[in-house]
């Protein structure tokens, strides 16, 4: 069993918790001595499989997840006659965690059926409509959708 000494303020009290050197919650039986209001001796025994980083436990800053933002939406070119090819350029999205980002292409503000790659090839039932792209950006702490200039089908 490791001995572990850190000082504890006892205006705060905190705990944190603790990493082992492969960056995973080692969980840790903590006794928190109270002969000394101000020092405390924490002793720790690792759960099985629980690895220490030399003879010292590493203390992790946790950040709390941030809802994504789009940093720059995304923007689709190509020409307007049907049967073109609309390329869509992904955009840029910023949270914690990172966002993992999903495409669709709409027609009219409506979904188009299965198109959800980085182009599109305009068809008839298109023309006279304002086409995007529209990316949904996810993460633990929300979602937040992107969306593309129009281009309308001639």
């Amino acid at each position: 069993m490791r001995i572990w000494q850190h000082t504890i303020s006892a205006a705060t009290n905190n705990l944190l918790g603790f990493l082992d050197a492969d960056d995973a919650i080692a969980q840790a039986e903590i006794t928190a001595g109270r002969a000394d209001p101000v020092n405390s001796g924490l002793q720790m025994t690792p759960a099985p499989g629980a690895k220490w980083a030399g003879n010292s436990a590493i203390i992790p800053t946790v950040v709390p997840p941030v809802a994504p933002t789009v940093t720059t939406a995304p923007s689709i070119a190509g020409a307007t006659a049907v049967g073109s090819v609309l390329t869509c350029t992904p955009g840029v999205y910023a949270g914690t965690p990172t966002p993992t980002v999903t495409r669709k292409w709409q027609a009219a503000g409506v979904d188009i059926p299965g198109q959800t790659g980085l182009t599109y090839t305009t068809v008839a039932g298109d023309s006279g409509k304002a086409i995007t792209c529209v990316e949904t950006a996810t993460n633990s702490a929300g979602s937040i959708n992107g969306t593309s200039n129009a281009i309308t089908v001639a």
